[in-house]
């Protein structure tokens, strides 16, 4: 009954925001404005744009994952989840997609036969072990109890190992799990999911044979719910260089909060900080600490909008990528979901895409550039999303369906629709400015979901989800890859438009 209800509510904020599009819709016009590709990009660039490869014909992931995709000596793995709407109708498995970035050969194994339903949410997240291994964790999207772990017995040929699955101890909740993140630090592998509308961290110290496990996250009540909590959305990662992990976090997801936030915190030695570092206690002590005990990272500026029963009528933000510089600062993108309509006739909102430095005191926070909007109507908050290189916090991966500096609409000269593009953001200046370039142009089919992954010796890869993606649980996409090396094949940035001032 409390599914249903949550459904209902999302379907009746739906129809109300379909009602608003109609009303907006004189003023969006019926033509949308045609980008043209700008003819001062150099021609090493066109280069570059072309050796993107084709990683796996039937591919999916979602972003709450740490991470999605990795690299270790020369092989690239992607964990990947296919659909029955993709090409061969491939179904209910997880997968680890592989490239050798040397030869180019690509492979697709198949980790598991899932017990749960096609559910992009099911893909593994991965982590690079000191001996050079990859381990993988996944579970169901709110399926099960089980943590399923796998770990490399040939990086290079793309074959794995069982290992013990992960399966907490029973409580008073529903004890069912959401997303697998691992990460490794002070010499243990850490996994962290959402169980009971909390987060759960647990640990191991002999790489995933046993665990120890407390609470890290929690929040309150749902308004007008009888839910137990909210479902704070958090990202992970390693900070090497102090030994830590460090995470960003929403109060809950954007559907269920109004003018949501974004605040931060870090794990070391079994103690929760926030980020400037205030301890607020031990791990697992209690039910956990609410987001608001925190670091505010951003939260957005009040709309001036009364508070109604109008569907999305404020401002969301949501997590899309987090990782720490080579000094140990954390970086964050994300996007803003304002109330108003999207430039993109038939879509409903506009999006913004923020970028966000500490600073050692606090959180410079820049918006980058336009996000343009939802993928889909049901999930308003959906974004393409926007990637931070891990070697350079100055360089992002975005995707969009608007120009990233003018909003206009990007048709299509192939086939005069608008897509999902991605572009190439550079900053000179610590992040005060961007210039964009586009990655790819005039597509017959969205480009979402960019992931960056490198390694120590200048071996770089990005990878995305080109296709039709409906829902969490429907797509048709292929993975796309495109690889290089920082010292020889990287185009250096070149602007375009008039870079996006911070405000």
């Amino acid at each position: 009954m409390k599914a249903c209800n949550r459904w209902a509510t999302r379907w009746r904020r739906l129809l109300i925001s379909a009602l608003a599009l109609v009303v907006a819709a004189p003023l969006l016009g019926c033509e949308p404005i045609r980008v043209v590709p700008s003819p001062s990009v150099a021609p090493d660039w066109a280069k570059y744009v072309g050796t993107q490869r084709e990683l796996a014909a039937n591919a999916g992931w979602c972003w709450w994952q740490s991470r999605r995709a990795v690299i270790s000596g020369y092989t690239l793995l992607v964990g990947s989840i296919p659909n029955k709407r993709g090409a061969n109708g491939t179904t209910l498995q997880t997968q680890v997609l592989s490239m050798n970035l040397d030869t180019k050969t690509t492979k697709a194994v198949t980790l598991a036969v899932n017990p749960y339903r096609d559910d992009d949410h099911n893909s593994a997240g991965l982590v690079v072990n000191p001996d050079g291994s990859v381990s993988a964790g996944f579970t169901g999207h709110g399926y099960d109890g089980t943590i399923r772990l796998r770990r490399t017995t040939s990086v290079s040929q793309n074959s794995w190992a069982t290992l013990p699955n992960l399966t907490p101890l029973r409580h008073a909740g529903v004890n069912l799990l959401t997303y697998a993140n691992l990460v490794r630090s002070e010499g243990l592998l850490w996994t962290f999911t959402r169980r009971d509308n909390r987060t759960w961290a647990a640990w191991s110290a002999n790489e995933g044979q046993t665990w120890n496990g407390a609470w890290l996250i929690f929040e309150g009540q749902w308004a007008g719910s009888e839910q137990a909590r909210q479902r704070p959305y958090i990202m992970f990662t390693a900070n090497p260089a102090k030994d830590r992990i460090d995470f960003v976090t929403t109060r809950g997801h954007p559907t269920d909060i109004r003018d949501g936030a974004l605040y931060s915190g870090y794990l070391k030695d079994m103690n929760v900080y926030r980020t400037d570092g205030t301890l607020l206690g031990p791990l697992g002590t209690g039910p956990g600490y609410r987001p608001v005990d925190l670091s505010l990272v951003y939260a957005p500026p009040p709309n001036g909008r009364p508070v109604t029963d109008v569907a999305f009528s404020d401002q969301d933000l949501w997590g899309s990528d987090l990782i720490t510089d080579a000094q140990g600062d954390p970086v964050v993108t994300f996007s803003l979901r304002e109330p108003n309509a999207s430039p993109v006739a038939g879509k409903l909102y506009r999006h913004w895409y923020y970028w966000a430095k500490w600073n050692g005191a606090a959180w410079a926070v820049t918006r980058v550039s336009a996000a343009g909007s939802e993928l889909f109507g049901l999930e308003t908050d959906y974004t393409g999303l926007i990637s931070v290189d891990p070697s350079d916090p100055y360089r992002v991966v975005m995707s969009s369906d608007v120009h990233p500096v003018t909003s206009a609409p990007l048709v299509s000269a192939a086939d005069d629709k608008v897509h999902f593009e991605l572009f190439e953001g550079r900053s000179v200046d610590s992040g005060a400015t961007w210039a964009w370039r586009p990655i790819t142009e005039n597509s017959t089919a969205d480009n979402i979901r960019p992931l960056l992954a490198t390694e120590p010796s200048g071996r770089w890869a990005l990878v995305w989800m080109r296709g039709i993606y409906s829902s969490w649980l429907s797509w048709d996409m292929k993975a796309m890859v495109i690889s290089g090396t920082t010292s020889t094949t990287r185009p250096p940035a070149v602007v375009t438009r008039p870079p996006i001032v911070s405000r």
